[in-house]
């Protein structure tokens, strides 16, 4: 999604110039004052009529699915489209709760770990960032940041709830949870293009970064300090993951990364060290996730095929089609029975963990037209 991933940039519609209405206003001369016929050639109307026909019907059409998240309880889903979100609960799934908000676009999603709260993160590409706290049993805002002039591309909370990272632009702010709202600690200013990916250590103490860049950048919490950088990508990273602490686990902590050079690599960040390369996507990584038990890495992006992989290795150990078109976002519920995508089309399913599909939600109209 995320600065960001524009629309314009990505899915069947980047083969498709955009017209001004300047330019479609050419394909229609007014009648003279003896109501003579337009100099107008009647394929040229055609056009311009089939031409606007489309452009009204796409107005309202579905809008691509650019964030998900499970509630900490796994017990809901949210999902973004264009200036809306939609909390659906799993075992009820024709139980529909819909926030609107002002964002033309939205590129993030994460629930507080405790519940009652959500980040939301976006903009106007080009124009303004804006990151959000809303209160689920209302929807009012209890926070709003609108300190940038690019898209706010990525949020995420720390697993204890008392930090909070927002990326826009080239630049990332770290929160900390104060009564009765979070307060600026640091910013974290490095990277040379937006910054797609944020996520933070299971202990809290670090925070890595990715994005356009190609870098990989990890960062102390506690002292507000870089701490090293990568640069192993050789295209963009839009995705970035810490692998979940396993109760046998007596090593550092482990992160993954994707972006558009079709590989996922693994970090040791707070060694230093990259671990391994996972090949095997034929075209961009656009999302990643670790299975809640921290043993399989799921993987999704332009192919529309959802990839499992075993966590300790570079095997992909099962691959399945979720879309025709491209998986914007997939995310995995905290009871690791359930993983979610969400697609260009504006679709949205729940998987097993093995690939069986459990529930497909057809796409809602965009509540405007496009930016």
């Amino acid at each position: 999604m995320r600065g960001g991933r524009e629309q314009s940039n990505v899915g069947p519609a980047a083969s498709r110039p955009a017209m001004s209405m300047k330019s479609e206003r050419r394909f229609f001369a007014p009648a003279g004052a003896a109501g003579r016929r337009a100099a107008c050639p009647t394929w040229a109307c055609v056009f311009g009529l089939g031409f606007l026909c489309l452009r009204l019907c796409s107005a309202f059409a579905a809008s691509p699915i650019t964030a998900l998240a499970f509630s900490p309880d796994g017990q809901s889903l949210a999902s973004a489209g264009r200036r809306v979100i939609t909390l659906r609960e799993i075992a009820k799934p024709n139980r529909v709760t819909t926030l609107e908000t002002d964002l033309p676009k939205i590129t993030s999603l994460v629930f507080h770990p405790h519940g009652g709260l959500l980040g939301v993160a976006g903009g106007t590409p080009g124009v303004a960032g804006t990151a959000l706290l809303l209160r689920l049993n209302d929807g009012s805002e209890i926070a709003r940041w609108t300190n940038a002039t690019d898209l706010a591309s990525a949020m995420a909370f720390d697993g204890a709830g008392q930090q909070l990272a927002v990326a826009a632009e080239s630049t990332v702010r770290l929160y900390r949870w104060e009564t009765p709202r979070p307060v600026l600690r640091h910013e974290f200013a490095g990277h040379v293009g937006a910054v797609f990916g944020v996520a933070f250590s299971p202990d809290g103490t670090l925070l890595v970064s990715a994005g356009r860049d190609r870098s990989v950048k990890v960062w102390s919490t506690t002292e507000g300090r870089l701490l090293r950088s990568f640069s192993h990508h050789t295209e963009a990273i839009h995705a970035v993951a810490f692998r979940p602490v396993q109760a046998e686990a007596t090593g550092p902590f482990a992160c993954a990364t994707a972006g558009d050079d079709r590989t996922v690599r693994i970090w040791q960040p707070a060694l230093g060290r990259m671990v391994r390369i996972v090949r095997g996507h034929e075209s961009g990584v656009l999302s990643l996730a670790y299975a809640a038990d921290g043993r399989a890495l799921f993987t999704a992006g332009n192919e529309g095929i959802i990839r499992r992989v075993d966590a300790d290795s570079d095997t992909i150990q099962h691959a399945w089609r979720a879309s025709d078109d491209w998986v914007y976002t997939l995310a995995v519920s905290s009871d690791g029975k359930h993983l979610a995508t969400g697609d260009w089309a504006g679709s949205v399913a729940l998987w097993t963990p093995e690939g069986v599909l459990r529930g497909h939600f057809a796409p809602t109209a965009a509540t405007s037209p496009p930016p």
